[in-house]
């Protein structure tokens, strides 16, 4: 699991479905293409952490730039205006902290 990125992350959504993911390659040439044995890993971590058969829907490969002065940064381009800016593709493990963030820090300054 480590050698290929996969981190199990399953998230609701309103139609009661789960997305399920993911896993992280990391170079300058990413491949457009999933490998299905690492895609069968993660479904088999699913399918033992939920304890029940995960059928597939659908599939969403993404690819995300990885420069930046770090993971993320928090930006403020006009007065009143507030952007945090993901530099890699930790948006949907560490999103909810850092709108918290965010918004913990214009309340402070408000």
């Amino acid at each position: 699991l480590h050698a290929n990125g996969i981190h199990l992350l399953i998230s609701p959504t309103p139609y009661g479905e789960l997305i399920i993911g993911d896993s992280h390659h990391y170079g300058s040439d990413a491949s457009p293409f999933n490998a299905e044995q690492i895609d069968n890993w993660m479904l088999e971590l699913a399918e033992q952490t939920l304890g029940c058969k995960v059928q597939v829907v659908e599939r969403w490969q993404g690819v995300y730039g990885s420069r930046g002065p770090g993971p993320f940064s928090f930006l403020r381009p006009a007065p009143g205006l507030s952007v945090a800016l993901m530099h890699t593709g930790v948006g949907m493990s560490v999103g909810p902290a850092l709108a918290e963030r965010n918004i913990a820090q214009l309340l402070e300054q408000a």
